[in-house]
């Protein structure tokens, strides 16, 4: 026993340990990796006087349609699965388990009814396709009804690469409920033993589950979010390939459902789950952060703060954070400003008037001084002192960075933006001061003085009124104290007077 723990010491010490054929000398081997502190980087850009800086924030995709997925479901078998349990529940059970049973199935009728449509008198659809469909989440369009009328009357995988049907969830439902009906075939003329109620019981159970799964996927649908519940690893996967064939890299399996829009119709035989996969343009497009800069005391005054820039144009998004840009949140945008520099077109932009110095971190280790005017600037990690007139953009790593007695530092650069330099600084821009804006710098100028007069005013009377008010309080209280003083000095007079008449 001694022995074979000294051989697996010694085992797990050479696993540490190389060997120096030089000297023959054993060096222990660190079994952890140095990290080093990237060193310190300083770099300023002067920004001339360009009149817009725009930073790339990263890349989006632009969606142009669809490629649909396909997962029919047929409630006919299952209705009649779930229909001939009930039966058998009720009719050929007599022991113990029937009670449980009767439960089960009870909760297996409920669960089914709620995916099944109900009857109505008058059927609707939008469009006239043979089949009326209930949409139970997402909302359907001419084309989506045109689609599942072609897919259901072919129910093939044809070769357009739009629709794809995919019939291995319902071959999975099949198989459960061929299962479960042998087992009810087998047990009609007879009654059911302790045995067979409990096969029974598990398949209840099992059909209960799949139907609990459904209704899970239609909640999550509503709010148009994809489920894993229904499908298996397989069919994720080939979501993913079709992802990652548009050069969208998805780490994880799952990752892939949350660029998927689901849809869910349902007729009175057959549940349809169709997955949206972005079908995607190859440009790949950037998404570039709007920052104005101050030329001659004047500043755009109207530009959007976030734009995506492609050879199709220049777009504004309700959703930029989103690496798929759905074509119901982008918008083109034009305008003989903000579009025409990004561009490097001539152009017009609407300024108003500011002589302010204004300092904002874009991001982590990044500044932007804009109008900065004799300004000191102070680091650790460069020159001592640095005097700036303009705009700058400041980029720094280990390093604190001083100006206006305010402290900027970073330890660590996880920024990845870059400024997207377009021609801008060589564009004709015309910058016209707003006229509106002019004559309410006005305005407020003078109310500022009118306002500033007031306060003096105010001031002013406050001191007069004070002053008067102190000095009578403290002239009256000096006569009282007086006039007490002498009244006391005479009666002690009048005291001593008589004192020395009677002596």
């Amino acid at each position: 026993m001694t022995t074979a723990i000294f051989l697996t010491l010694v085992t797990m010490i050479n696993a540490h340990e190389t060997h120096s054929a030089e000297d023959g000398i054993i060096s222990p081997q660190p079994p952890f990796k140095k990290i080093t502190q990237p060193k310190p980087e300083l770099q300023i850009t002067f920004l001339s006087d360009q009149p817009l800086l725009s930073l790339k924030l990263g890349t989006r995709r632009v969606q142009n349609g669809n490629i649909n997925m396909i997962h029919p479901i047929n409630l006919t078998t299952l209705e009649k699965t779930v229909n001939s349990l009930v039966s058998l529940a009720y009719e050929k059970i007599e022991n113990p388990l029937k009670d449980l049973i009767r439960m089960k199935t009870r909760l297996l009728y409920s669960n089914f009814m709620q995916i099944k449509p109900r009857e109505t008198r008058k059927a609707r659809s939008i469009e006239a396709i043979g089949t009326m469909w209930k949409w139970i989440s997402g909302s359907p369009d001419a084309e989506d009804l045109s689609l599942i009328n072609k897919t259901m009357n072919d129910l093939i995988d044809s070769n357009n690469q739009q629709v794809k049907v995919n019939t291995q969830l319902d071959k999975r439902l099949s198989a459960l409920t061929n299962a479960v009906n042998a087992v009810i075939g087998e047990t009609n003329n007879k009654l059911l033993d302790e045995l067979e109620a409990i096969t029974l019981l598990i398949n209840i159970d099992v059909i209960n589950h799949v139907l609990e799964e459904i209704q899970e996927t239609i909640i999550w649908s509503r709010v148009s979010i994809a489920s894993n519940k229904l499908l298996s690893s397989h069919e994720i996967n080939s979501i993913r390939m079709v992802l990652e064939d548009q050069g969208i890299n998805v780490n994880l399996p799952d990752e892939a459902l949350q660029l998927v829009k689901p849809k869910i119709a349902v007729s009175d035989d057959t549940l349809l789950y169709i997955l949206q996969v972005p079908q995607l343009e190859k440009e790949v497009y950037d998404l570039l952060q709007i920052h104005p800069l101050n030329v001659n005391d004047s500043i755009i005054s109207q530009y959007p703060a976030l734009v995506i820039k492609g050879k199709r144009g220049i777009f504004t998004s309700t959703t930029p954070d989103e690496y798929i840009q759905r074509p119901g949140n982008i918008r083109q945008y034009e305008d003989d400003c903000i579009s025409n520099l990004l561009e490097g077109k001539k152009s017009s932009c609407k300024t108003k008037s500011t002589n302010s110095t204004v300092i904002n971190t874009i991001a982590e280790g990044t500044l932007l001084i804009n109008n900065a005017k004799n300004e000191s600037l102070k680091f650790n990690c460069g020159p001592d002192e640095k005097i700036i007139t303009g705009n700058y953009l400041i980029r720094f790593t280990q390093c604190t960075v001083n100006i206006q007695n305010l402290s900027f530092q970073s330890t660590t650069t996880i920024d990845k933006t870059e400024p997207f330099w377009g021609a801008v600084s060589k564009t004709t821009v015309t910058l016209q001061p707003t006229e509106l804006q002019d004559q309410a710098n006005f305005i407020n100028r003078i109310e500022l003085h009118h306002a500033y007069l007031k306060k003096f005013n105010s001031h002013w009377n406050f001191s007069l009124l004070g002053g008067i008010s102190c000095s009578l309080i403290l002239t009256v209280a000096l006569a009282f104290f007086a006039v007490v003083f002498y009244q006391r000095k005479v009666r002690a007079i009048a005291e001593i007077l008589p004192r020395k008449n009677d002596a």
